[in-house]
């Protein structure tokens, strides 16, 4: 769990509170799984915004935590068994182990799936706004107008920030074209695109965009290896 669930970003969440006494930053297996699924996303967000019941979503994985207890905990009870008692609690355990990976990997689609539907479109016009603004002098072959997504989504969540990336196809304008501006006979093409870009975990109502890379296929030159390799990935979605 503490490869989903590292200990340092848990204790960077906003809903992150120390419930075991006598410890220095304790970390409950509940927290775990709940970083597991939703990373720093608040409770209040996931129902109010997400209109996801979190009670009956904890109830499940909580219920399959509890039925492990019963095989991590050792007592005296615990040894001299006979073998195929001892056949029976590992294969119970293992059983809770694979359901409760399951409850996680389904709850998180469940968010991932009602983020997506709430976020991306207005996340992706920030990106586009931020991008202009940043955008004041070209430092490429060609300076993209506007952005035309075929592939939006979350790459990851984690303590502090939800990152998405976005490929497509921009249109653009090529800046050896600049001085035509005023003649109108400005040449226009279209170029592939790929972003990533972030938005706060405590801001997702009003989400401000940070950019964290914009990688364009910069005419003559050759392709880069990230971009190539989402066009890619693109064509093979495409043809299945």
């Amino acid at each position: 769990m503490k490869r989903l669930a590292p200990d340092e970003e848990i204790l960077k969440c906003s809903w992150y509170k120390n419930l075991i006494q006598d410890k220095e930053n304790g970390i409950t297996r509940s927290q775990r799984v709940k970083y597991s699924i939703q990373g720093g996303i608040s409770d209040e967000y996931i129902i109010e915004t997400l209109g996801i019941d979190v009670a009956e979503l904890n109830r499940k994985w909580k219920e399959t935590i509890d039925r492990l207890s019963k095989y991590t905990h050792v007592n005296p009870d615990s040894f001299n068994l006979p073998d195929e008692k001892v056949d029976e609690y590992s294969k119970s355990a293992c059983e809770c182990f694979e359901l409760l990976f399951i409850q996680i990997n389904e709850s998180r689609k469940l968010i991932l799936d009602k983020l997506s539907d709430n976020l991306l479109s207005r996340v992706f016009q920030e990106f586009i706004n931020e991008y202009h603004k940043m955008v004041e002098e070209p430092h490429s072959v060609w300076m993209p107008l506007t952005f035309e997504p075929k592939n939006i989504k979350i790459q990851s969540i984690n303590s502090i920030s939800i990152r998405f990336k976005s490929f497509g196809v921009a249109h653009t304008l090529k800046i050896s074209d600049l001085d035509k501006r005023k003649s109108g006979s400005l040449y226009i093409d279209m170029i592939h695109y790929l972003s990533e870009f972030h938005v706060s975990t405590e801001d997702l109502l009003t989400p401000e965009v940070t950019i964290d890379e914009v990688i364009l296929n910069n005419g003559d030159e050759e392709i880069p290896d990230k971009l190539l390799d989402e066009m890619i990935d693109n064509e093979i979605e495409n043809i299945e």
